[in-house]
């Protein structure tokens, strides 16, 4: 019945635009509305004379470039289509009696949907029942802290559920919801620039700018030039002039190279969810891991549980040891009593042994959270006792343990030591700390006879039972992709949620260099600056999901490109803070959608290849931008030149065609797909900016210098046309050999195929393109001027290259003058200070210091044992 009323939750936006929109967004461009009223305009003037139709060649660039860009786009939206289906969220409802998994968007109106922690809400709905369930709603409100819901609250789209297991009705969805979208909404949110996009699109505003009021100028004094009545020429040279300066397929080639993309990354199982994410990759200097899920695959063992005896030696009895025993060791019941009789402990002991199996086998039992730990537990702690529960209360983030009040059982409490005993700590700490250094995660388990308190806050007169100490499995190739992003100059920080101590285990294990400095953010106060503390260390662990977003920040204030792995819900904020984020496609769904990049294989070695695509795109768009701008220097020069000169423009855009087609146009898209996996380096506008100016600048002086002759030994207007599309079709030909460096038999054989193409068409076609014989008399002009324009070339790059390193010189001088001066100062305010105070005070003001402990828990440890 639902579903004929329509009341089903479709996508309010699809992951890619439709074909439509593609098709629209890659026609209707600035530069190819330019292209075709330029094309009108000359068609218009064919008609005077009929010869100037064949100047309409520029179009067939034009027509290509379109049709393979929307090939491209339509290749990769496929892709990305396909590959969506499979991160697609789903949702547990209760119909029919029944529980049924199925895909967000069949859920209907009415449907009774069950909502567990981790889980994105993708609907309107009201809260039923539940208990403990808390649910953040950042997404809408912006606000980070959790917000318990009551029966009959308003579950918003887009929040979501963060601890505790709830069922709610659905009210509202699709486009009638509040936010009206899905679990797309955290990915919408997230603008992320190119600095390539951007560049290019700078580039084009400035020229947008520059090209009317130059074509005009150009038109009124070339037609006050040209022979009585030759309109039509004059405005086909105009033409030619604009078409120049336009970069006509640049912004088109670099859509394709982003669309190659995310199909070849699409084919490694890694989605892309937004374009820009792939260049972001490449140019990350700084990779923050969480360990659980990223660095460990996500799956736990039991380790071992120790009780906690007051009368040991160590505090502690290992009721899991290594060594054979009587008992059978599937048996943990009679092994934990076997070790207490050979231990000799005391009742009381051997009373808390049984207690602390007991207690944590009913608490992963009546807790229905099922995560990697519960899993875990829920294997080796196996014999739960038929306790009856009173309350409930989830783990979350925020209180880092969880707990279980059963009727005429009293109170138990399991989590984070330093939550559960907090100040209380017995003297466990210790030992506890010893556990944590070797790598192994180490929940407390506490107990008490009172209820849990106002707010489920912790029972009073808590004692703690023993601890359990899990392992985490490493991911497979986590060394090798660390190791490999070190090489390459990226800095690793590891920020996570556990025990710092346990993380620099595990992360010393994975390879991460400098894993054994650490800081315990958990004593970190809230007003410290974080940027001071970034760079100074490696891991962070006790991180809250707020804290997370404001290391990523701090790293960013500090001129860092950071990227953020994750897959839980407390890793959302950062991924949507981050650069580029990534995300496992086992992770949470709120995880998902926040992310840039999904590796849906959950393998971390994919972001090497996300990383080979994103230099792929920068390094080659580079190169060919090159290319492109050479044209748009020396067109841009040329026009307004000739504005003044008495000359009339040299070129046709036929002649601009022939040139752009075989030292741009063509060289260009395969250059822009070849692999390319070199260090992104230097800026993307300074780069090519660098590159092109000398090229254009020289093609400029060399066609006015080549005009000159023309003019005083007579040529005529063939013959200077002819010499200006050597000129320029030498200068594209040098260009393009530099930027295909180093060569491969690939590149050597596109490059002789450009030469082929223009000696051909200047050879076999010269009336077809408006040009003369090269068999003339002028043949001993074309050499000297063609060796003069690599001279010229040359001697302009090496200045630009003496000009920049003394600019460097420079620099560095004022930046060591400046730091000399920062010490003198630091220096002159030190014996300022020392005098002002006394000696008795300084001796006081010693002794303190020595005394403060800080306010912050920041240790180095350089050894620790190896987990067992």
């Amino acid at each position: 019945e639902q579903v004929q009323l329509d009341h089903v939750n479709h996508p309010f936006n699809a992951p890619t635009r439709s074909v439509k929109e593609i098709v629209r967004s890659n026609i209707v461009t600035p530069f190819n509305i330019l292209n075709f009223v330029l094309a009108i305009i000359v068609i218009i003037a064919s008609v005077a004379k009929p010869s100037l139709i064949v100047n309409l060649t520029f179009m067939g660039v034009v027509i290509s470039n379109i049709f393979i860009s929307i090939v491209q786009e339509l290749r990769a939206k496929k892709t990305i289509d396909k590959l969506a289906i499979l991160t697609q969220p789903t949702v547990t409802v209760v119909r029919d009696g029944d529980e049924q998994e199925i895909s967000v968007n069949d859920l209907v109106i009415g449907d009774v949907m069950k909502l567990t922690s981790g889980n994105q809400i993708s609907v309107d709905a009201t809260f039923i029942q539940g208990s403990s369930f808390e649910v953040d709603e950042s997404l809408l409100t912006g606000e980070s802290d959790n917000i318990v819901k009551k029966p009959a609250d308003v579950l918003y789209s887009g929040s979501v559920v963060m601890a505790g297991i709830g069922y709610a009705r659905v009210t509202q969805v699709g486009a009638n919801t509040v936010p009206a979208k899905i679990s797309l909404e955290a990915k919408q949110e997230r603008k992320k620039p190119s600095l390539i996009l951007d560049s290019l699109n700078r580039i084009i505003k400035i020229l947008s700018v520059i090209m009317i009021p130059v074509g005009l100028a150009l038109f009124i004094s070339s037609y006050s030039k040209a022979a009585a009545g030759d309109l039509p020429g004059t405005v086909v040279s105009v033409v030619a002039a604009l078409i120049g300066m336009i970069p006509e397929g640049l912004m088109l080639l670099t859509s394709i190279a982003f669309a190659v993309g995310v199909v070849n990354l699409g084919k490694r199982k890694l989605l892309v969810q937004t374009l820009p994410s792939i260049e972001a990759l490449a140019r990350v200097d700084t990779l923050c891991l969480d360990k659980t899920g990223t660095i460990t695959n996500g799956e736990m063992d039991v380790h071992s549980y120790y009780v906690f005896s007051p009368t040991h030696s160590d505090r502690f009895i290992d009721l899991n040891p290594d060594e054979e025993l009587d008992a059978p060791t599937e048996d943990h019941i009679a092994k934990a009593k076997a070790i207490c009789q050979r231990e000799q402990v005391d009742p009381a002991t051997q009373a808390r042994a049984n207690l602390l199996f007991n207690g944590v086998a009913a608490m992963v039992k009546d807790q229905e959270s099922r995560n990697t730990t519960a899993t875990a537990l829920l294997a080796f702690f196996d014999r739960p006792p038929l306790w009856h529960q009173n309350k409930v209360v989830p783990f979350s983030s925020k209180r880092k343990w969880s707990g279980v009040s059963y009727q005429g059982q009293g109170t138990f409490v399991m989590g984070a030591p330093e939550f559960v005993l907090q100040n209380n700590d017995f003297g466990l700490f210790d030992k506890i700390n010893t556990f944590a250094d070797k790598g192994y995660r180490v929940l407390a388990v506490a107990y008490s006879p009172a209820p849990f308190g106002p707010n489920d806050e912790l029972p009073e007169n808590i004692v703690p039972l023993g601890v359990v100490t899990l392992v985490d499995q490493l991911r497979e190739n986590v060394r090798e992709t660390l190791n490999y992003f070190s090489e390459q100059g990226v800095t690793i920080k590891v920020i996570s949620g556990d025990n710092p101590r346990t993380v620099s285990a595990v992360a010393r294990n994975a390879g991460v260099a400098g894993a054994d400095n650490w800081l315990d953010m958990s004593e970190v106060p809230a007003d410290t600056d974080l940027t001071k503390l970034v760079d100074t260390y490696t891991l962070f662990g006790r991180v809250t999901p707020f804290q997370k977003r404001l290391l990523l920040q701090a790293l960013q204030a500090r001129g860092h490109v950071v990227a953020m792995t994750g897959d839980g819900v407390n890793d959302v904020l950062a991924l949507k803070e981050a650069d580029c984020s990534v995300a496992m496609a086992a992770g949470s769904d709120a995880a998902r959608s926040s992310a840039d990049l999904v590796l849906l294989e959950n393998d971390i070695d994919s972001m090497v290849y996300a990383v080979y695509e994103g230099r792929r795109v920068i390094n080659n768009i580079e190169r060919v931008a090159t290319l492109f701008l050479v044209k748009t220097v020396y067109s841009c020069l040329l026009s307004f030149l000739y504005i003044f000169l008495p000359f009339a423009y040299p070129l046709l855009p036929i002649q601009i065609s022939l040139i752009s087609s075989f030292t741009i146009g063509i060289p260009s898209f395969v250059l822009a797909l070849k692999p390319n996996r070199e260090r992104v380096k230097g800026n993307f506008l300074g780069n090519i900016i660098r590159r092109s100016l000398p090229g254009g600048i020289t093609s400029a002086i060399m066609i006015v210098i080549s005009q000159l002759i023309g003019y005083l030994i007579n040529l005529g207007k063939l013959q200077n046309s002819t010499l200006a599309v050597l000129i320029l079709a030498s200068m594209g030909l040098l260009i393009l050999l530099q930027v295909s460096r180093p060569l491969d038999a690939m590149r050597r054989a596109l490059f002789i195929f450009c030469i082929g193409g223009i000696l051909g068409a200047i050879l076999f076609f010269p009336r077809f393109f408006f040009l003369a014989s090269l068999i003339s008399p002028l043949f001993w002009l074309y050499t000297p001027l063609l060796a003069a324009t690599y001279g010229l070339y040359t001697g302009i790059r090496g200045i630009g290259r003496a000009l920049r390193f003394q600019l460097l010189r420079n620099r560095r001088r004022s930046d060591d003058k400046a730091d000399r001066r920062k010490g003198k100062s630091r220096r002159l305010t030190g014996k300022m200070k020392r005098s002002a105070v006394s000696p008795d005070r300084q001796s006081t003001r010693a002794n303190s210091t020595k005394r403060s402990p800080g306010t912050a828990k920041m240790q180095t440890k350089s050894t620790a044992k190896p987990p067992r």
